[in-house]
């Protein structure tokens, strides 16, 4: 393999801006929150399926305590015709159901329940219900900044009533609130008297968020359903937008009815947790479960007990904060091999560095060391010294290294068309660092670094941290309100607990499952998935939190660098830490990962071998039953019939080499104290004989990987069980591929298996949906994507709208198609009906006068009044050519979409470094088919003239002289 040259390019790092002058905290008077009363509103609704998905008819029941009060039908009526008017008012007749304008619905049940009676407000997908029965809706205002970013629905005519305030809080979690009424309610009579009672905002429980953050997954009603064991199930329609018949109102009942039943059943499950402090309408995500965790044991956060740390301490810890390690190593060339993974490997790490001490210390000090105490270490360092827990307690440092080809996490835009400025996303990758400024990294990194290089790399400064003494008052908590599940901070660590009591449930679950107490087992997998998510909550997600605050104009900051130096910038995304916020914690932990997977990367390549690929907590190692060498291009032997080859390890030795010499690095007690850190996945077992069986692995770039097995007639065949396949899904995802709407998953397998038979060169017929148009779905979240939607709303009645939290399809034309009319995106009505995608209009988003059919028999051919959009088999040829900008070829250049075999890191030379915010998590892929969210650059506000820098008002000169003279200067 040859080494290329530098690529000179910025590099980012997490910075620290906040607005300048900013105030103390102030502490507020605690207000004691009454919570909901024994009140339920269930309600769901139903709309046209058009671009603004109108609303027409919505079911509601009310509920005290479990017993059903009252129901009724409400509805647009404008919105019906007349057939489907007469039927719904018949329908209600017959029942003795009230029928209800939706004006009526919010008066006499909405806000007279969830507002006056502090009802709590159930539904699925509650902020799009939500939408359905508002007239209006504009940018959330708050105080606090917590719901700004959002949106707030008008829902009355009367202005003395309350909006609904409802935001995004990530990909699965969404708040939602009412604001304030004016006049006197009943907590503001009860504080005039003297009394504590703080205002209450609602109190809303939607299904699928709250589900998705019990189970860790994102879960469809069905699912949810399913997964619940609810009395009555979800029933299947194919009416949705048609005529309204008997069966579909039958069918919007059944809705509300298992609405009620999930929440019942969630409300029961989250109750066996125990956390009084925390109720389940503050439960948003997995990352809320962990908090409520925390909250439960008396715990204070590290930003209560120190309220101000040095700015400059926080720009260098933010500095050196990064991902996991995600990697494609052998690009488009299948190998075989042994996936492996770590165990719990957030939470583990955590442990070896007993981070427990940092978790519930009353703060933390910090102090310079003398850096050659620590480059006599990293000297030293051998594979050996990691696999000692004795050494894991002292990473708690950070370091200033000047890097002169070290291998070091690196963020950048490496896509050619972005190194030098151009927009997209920041990739994370490991690269070789040759000069630039001086930059932080923890100690962890430089060791990782160490091991794979054998370069030791120069330290200009080290800040050793050290704990103050343990909070006092903490409480044990019994999960399920049995002692034999207690979790107790002040004697134990908190983590590895949690950890070792998950095992003891999925032991304790076996005899119940054994015994067919299904209820038992139930209640003890239900306890372990929560453990789970609570321990990888705490050990890493809360620690790092950082909620973004949207503003409409852009807000003066004032960013903080690493030698207490300060500059001026501006943005409209803004960032608040957390609650739980420790960036020492997140640091330290993430680093952790990365060492792990660095140790096992160097093993293998002590003994020759190579891996395919590495996410986070996993890697492929290159093997075989016996081994020896295998092709692969770029490798460094070469076969007998002159192609390149790399050596397999034997699947003995991956045992021997890899996983057993992990074993030492178990923090566990108990049972699972027994086991190695680093496991086999069951994905290498046969299921039959427990024998490990040789399974390959294809990846074109990273997080964009598969592993097969070839059948009995050559044919690839994805491992892993029916729905939980071992591919990626990343890419795909989004796309509504038509083949089979039962099992979603099984579209994607089928994808996957056609494009390993294709890079194997074996005849595959493709699927059937390949001929089908690249359709997505979209669902309008945030204020950029509402705002993206201007054109066609402003011609429209607020009804006819594409509103917040609608959902539409989009598709992007053919590029023949994209030149010839110079269309960028089709917008149409969500559906999963190819037929009725072929014949429904699809507007052009940015000309929304402009309406076309799609070509789907001849895409390629032009035609007045349709348009060829881009098919599967047009994406599936993108997603197979998919470069990798985060590696480089064996070649040692870029990698172009023809790259085959052994990659190379970059070489890099730092220009200069890009302080960012939080990084963007898009649900789409850049290349997919909608765009990413920004990443919050902090850029420096510099005069145009002379380059000073800007602060207050000024916009682009320091002073007039300065613009004076730079007109002079260009004018002649």
């Amino acid at each position: 393999m040859r080494e290329s040259s530098p690529l000179e390019i910025e590099v980012a790092v997490r910075g620290r801006a906040v607005p300048p002058n900013r105030s103390q905290r102030r502490g507020r008077k605690f207000r004691k929150e009454l919570g909901h009363s024994n009140w339920s509103l269930v309600f769901d609704t139903e709309t046209t399926t058009g671009l603004g998905q109108r609303l027409r008819v919505g079911w509601y029941q009310l509920y005290r305590g479990a017993r059903l009060q009252k129901s009724g039908l409400f509805g647009d009526r404008d919105a019906l015709d007349p057939g489907e008017l007469a039927l719904v008012e018949e329908y209600a007749a017959e029942r003795g159901l009230p029928w209800l304008t939706r004006d009526q619905f919010v008066d006499k049940v909405f806000l007279r329940y969830s507002g006056k009676q502090r009802a709590l407000t159930i539904g699925a997908n509650l902020p799009f219900d939500i939408s359905q029965v508002s007239t209006s809706h504009g940018p959330a205002k708050d105080k606090t900044g917590f719901m700004r970013g959002g949106f707030s629905f008008g829902v009355s005519a009367d202005p003395r009533d309350p909006h609904v305030q409802v935001k995004r809080l990530g990909a699965r979690a969404t708040a939602i609130r009412l604001t304030i009424p004016d006049g006197r309610s009943a907590e503001a009579r009860n504080n005039e008297r003297g009394g504590d009672v703080a205002q209450h905002r609602g109190y809303f429980l939607d299904d699928l968020g709250v589900g998705s953050a019990l189970f860790g997954q994102k879960l469809t009603l069905k699912a949810l359903a399913d997964k619940l064991g609810t009395e009555h199930r979800k029933l299947d329609t194919d009416e949705h937008g048609e005529q309204i018949a008997r069966e579909y109102l039958e069918y919007l009942e059944r809705d509300v009815l298992v609405s009620w039943e999930c929440a019942q059943a969630l409300q029961e499950r989250y109750q066996r947790f125990g956390f009084s402090e925390t109720p389940i309408t503050d439960i948003y995500s997995e990352a809320s479960i962990g908090k409520a965790l925390l909250t439960e044991t008396g715990a204070a956060p590290w930003l209560e007990l120190q309220p101000d740390p040095p700015e400059w301490l926080l720009a260098s810890i933010l500095e050196t904060y990064y991902g996991g390690r995600t990697e494609c190593r052998i690009r488009r060339h299948a190998v075989p091999g042994a996936y492996l993974d770590f165990l719990s490997q957030y939470p583990t790490v955590f442990v070896l560095q007993q981070l427990h001490r940092y978790l519930f210390a009353q703060g933390f000090d910090w102090h310079d060391e003398d850096p050659a105490d620590l480059q006599r270490l990293l000297v030293q360092i051998e594979p050996e010294d990691v696999l000692d827990s004795t050494l894991w307690p002292t990473l708690d440092a950070i370091c200033l290294v000047r890097p002169e080809g070290d291998l070091l996490p690196t963020r950048a835009r490496y896509r050619k068309n972005q190194a030098r400025g151009g927009a997209g996303a920041y990739n994370l990758a490991l690269a070789y660092r040759h000069g630039g400024p001086a930059q932080w990294w923890t100690l962890a990194d430089l060791i990782a670094s160490v091991l794979e290089t054998g370069r030791v790399p120069t330290l200009l400064r080290v800040l050793r941290f050290s704990p103050r003494s343990r909070q006092q008052g903490l409480q044990p908590v019994d999960l399920n309100g049995d002692p034999r599940y207690r979790v107790d901070p002040a004697r134990e660590d908190l983590i590895k607990r949690l950890v070792e009591l998950r095992q003891q449930l999925k032991t304790d679950a076996k005899p119940a499952r054994d015994g067919g107490e299904n209820e038992r087992e139930a209640l003890l997998e239900g306890l372990s998935l929560g453990l789970k998510i609570e321990a990888n909550a705490i050990a890493y997600g809360t620690p790092i939190e950082m909620n973004i605050t949207e503003h409409m104009r852009r807000k003066d900051l004032t960013l903080t660098l690493s030698d207490d130096s300060r500059y001026p910038c501006r943005s409209r995304r803004v960032e608040a830490p957390g609650r739980w916020f420790n960036p020492l914690i997140a640091t330290l932990v993430s680093s952790g990962g990365r060492l792990l997977l660095a140790t096992a990367i160097s093993l293998l390549h002590r003994t020759g071998s190579e891996y395919a690929l590495c996410d986070t907590d996993s890697l492929f190692a290159v093997a075989t039953k016996t081994g020896g060498l295998v092709p692969c291009p770029g490798g460094p032997h070469r076969l007998p019939d002159g192609r390149e080859a790399i050596l397999a390890l034997s699947h003995e030795q991956v045992r021997e080499e890899l996983i057993e010499r992990f074993r030492p690095l178990n923090p566990y007690d108990g049972e699972l104290g027994s086991r190695s850190i680093l496991e086999l996945e069951p994905e290498n077992l046969d299921p039959e004989t427990g024998e490990q069986i040789e399974i390959s692995c294809l990846s074109l770039a990273a997080k964009r990987h598969a592993l097969y097995t070839l059948d009995d007639h050559g044919h690839p065949r994805l491992v892993g069980e029916a729905g939980k396949r071992r591919r990626s899904e990343h890419g795909l995802g989004h796309l509504l591929l038509l083949h089979n709407p039962d099992q979603p998953g099984a579209a994607i397998d089928e994808f996957w298996e056609h494009l390993i038979a294709t890079e194997l060169g074996i005849h595959h017929p493709e699927p059937d949906y390949f001929s089908q148009p690249a359709i997505g779905r979209l669902t309008v979240t945030s204020q950029p994507d509402q705002n993206a939607f201007k054109t066609y709303n402003d011609s429209k009645p607020y009804t006819d709208q594409i509103r917040p939290w609608g959902f539409v399809t989009i598709a992007h034309p053919h590029p023949l198609e994209r030149a010839r009319l110079g269309i960028r995106c089709l917008i149409g009505p969500y559906s999963r009906d190819l037929d009725k995608l072929a014949t429904q209009e699809w507007i052009d988003r940015g000309n929304p006068d402009r309406s076309y059919r799609l070509n789907l028999d001849k895409p390629y051919e032009i035609s007045d009044g349709t348009i060829g959009a881009q098919t599967i088999r047009d994406y599936y040829e993108a997603y197979r050519s998919h470069t990798d900008p985060k590696m480089l070829g064996p070649d040692g250049e870029r990698c172009h979409p023809w790259t085959r075999g052994l990659l190379q890191h970059h070489h890099v030379t730092a220009t200069g470094l890009l302080r960012i915010g939080k990084e963007s998590n898009p649900l789409l892929d850049p290349n997919d088919l909608a765009p990413e969210e920004p990443t919050i650059e902090y850029r420096p506000r510099l005069c145009v003239g002379c380059g000073d820098p800007l602060t207050g008002r000024q916009e682009k000169w320091c002073k007039e002289a300065c613009r004076k003279r730079f007109v002079r200067a260009h004018s002649a």
